[in-house]
């Protein structure tokens, strides 16, 4: 087999298994059952974070107490939103009234989140997801009494 086509061949591999987890993610979303977090997804690229993030506050505000707002920052999580509400019905109500809800252009698309919220997590007592992932492998501090010269961060 040339390079060529191994990569054509690896390129296709790769291609299905990004297309069977996203179909996985998809049927994860719908089936999630009853969370305080809606997961926002089919949003406008074109404005800014923090201008989607004041709008999508307006418009799910009315439906109930929302406790925050959550905007996708990275490529991946681009046209994304994370609403939180102070409790469950208020969500369940808001997903009913804007699922396809045509909100700066586009259908809303939403669902129940597959996970909760940092800020659901920490009322209810546990530890936010961002410190949870920190916990694998941290890199251990450098001794002062080591005598190595500490490392400098570049500054651009």
């Amino acid at each position: 087999m040339s390079a060529a086509a191994g990569a054509a061949a690896t390129t296709g591999a790769g291609a299905a298994k990004d297309k069977a987890r996203g179909a996985e993610h998809a049927v994860k979303q719908q089936t999630a059952g009853p969370e305080q977090t809606l997961y926002v997804r089919n949003l406008t690229e074109r404005v800014s974070k923090d201008a989607l993030r004041r709008a999508l506050y307006t418009l799910f505000s009315k439906l109930g107490s929302v406790l925050d707002v959550s905007v996708g920052k990275k490529n991946t999580t681009r046209g994304q939103a994370w609403v939180v509400f102070a409790d469950v019905d208020a969500a369940s109500k808001a997903k009913a009234a804007l699922h396809g809800f045509s909100f700066l252009g586009r259908p809303l698309d939403v669902h129940f989140s597959s996970a909760p919220s940092d800020v659901v997590a920490i009322a209810r007592g546990q530890a936010p997801r961002a410190s949870r992932k920190r916990t694998v492998a941290s890199a251990p501090a450098a001794s002062v009494d080591s005598g190595a010269p500490a490392k400098r961060s570049r500054v651009e």
